[in-house]
């Protein structure tokens, strides 16, 4: 019995811990995107169009529902891959001789960086198509909406 409620409390801590860091991820990707993006800015905000593609419905908002999942595991990869390789360098300029070999680490090291830089391109072209397909979808919705009450 005592294992059930342990393995309950890992996964409850692991759920809200990846909640946290889903939060975080987001919002630590979107205010570098925002400082440093040369992308012009919609016209319409985007969680209008969101809100709008959502209400309506079908293949559409399921798509997108789809890829905004996408985007959240790849941003989160990214922080989670940045922490690691933070941890490592700290590991590293703190190791003790009885610990792993620098040598390792290092490679390790250099690992996690190299996946955090290709993760964060993976994450930003997600975002990308994001965008694109969120704008066209958007334009749809209002036609539709358009066409029903111009028929009407």
């Amino acid at each position: 019995m005592s294992g059930n409620l342990a393995t309950l409390v890992i996964i409850t801590l692991a759920y809200t811990l990846g909640v946290l860091i889903d939060r975080l991820a987001d919002s630590a990707v979107v205010t570098v995107e925002r400082r440093f993006s040369r992308r012009p800015q919609a016209p319409t905000p985007y969680e209008t169009m969101r809100l709008h593609v959502l209400a309506s419905g079908g293949d559409l908002s399921e798509y997108l529902q789809y890829m905004r999942s996408r985007l959240r595991i790849a941003r989160s990869t990214v922080l989670n891959l940045a922490l690691s390789a933070l941890a490592l360098a700290l590991l590293l300029q703190t190791r003790r001789d009885d610990g792993p070999p620098a040598s390792i680490l290092a490679v390790v090291l250099y690992a996690c960086l190299f996946a955090t830089i290709v993760t964060y391109w993976v994450a930003w072209r997600i975002s990308e198509t994001y965008d694109k397909r969120l704008t066209t979808a958007y334009t749809e919705v209002l036609g539709r909406r358009a066409s029903v009450a111009t028929n009407s």
